[in-house]
């Protein structure tokens, strides 16, 4: 496997994508982007709910748009939306990158979303709304990611050496 020169990290909400990605990128020496918008977990509500069908589709143009003109970039850890995979144009330029999955439970995420709440709407079940989430999502992450880390532990350091000696074996 070649070096990546950038590394973008996929999940959900509650996963602690930004906190892992912020760490490799400190590892690293590499610049972190929060590409991570939080609509739905601000909201408690799916995008077309949010913004209706078009407007989830000019949300995901822009998506793309931003992961673009990051792939341009040299020495990047990204942290993305939840969201992100739900557009087959995402889809297909984060099957062509480095992809981590930090792949979480649906408790976890309850958890951490308790200590940090978030959202501005109250939603009725954050369980039922996270389930949905994995049931529609799941299978999106894994098929882009080249990598996937269980993160219900939290071992925030032992996922960030893990991450850079798997893919910087000389580092």
């Amino acid at each position: 496997m070649s070096q990546p020169q950038r590394i973008f990290i996929v999940g959900h909400h509650g996963a602690g994508k930004g906190v892992l990605a912020n760490a490799v990128a400190q590892s690293l020496e590499w610049r972190f982007v929060d590409a991570d918008f939080g609509l739905e977990a601000h909201v408690g509500r799916h995008l077309h709910e949010i913004l209706g069908k078009q407007g989830q589709n000019d949300f995901y143009d822009c998506q793309f748009e931003i992961l673009t003109a990051l792939c341009d970039q040299e020495h990047l850890v990204v942290t993305t939306d939840s969201s992100v995979v739900c557009s087959e144009k995402n889809r297909q330029l984060l099957r062509n990158e480095m992809t981590v999955w930090l792949d979480v439970s649906t408790p976890i995420q309850i958890e951490r979303t308790l200590h940090h709440p978030t959202h501005l709407l109250p939603i009725p079940s954050l369980n039922d709304f996270f389930d949905r989430l994995h049931e529609e999502r799941d299978g999106l992450y894994k098929e882009v990611a080249r990598l996937t880390i269980q993160g219900d532990d939290g071992k925030l350091e032992d996922h960030t050496n893990y991450l850079v000696k798997t893919l910087f074996r000389n580092k």
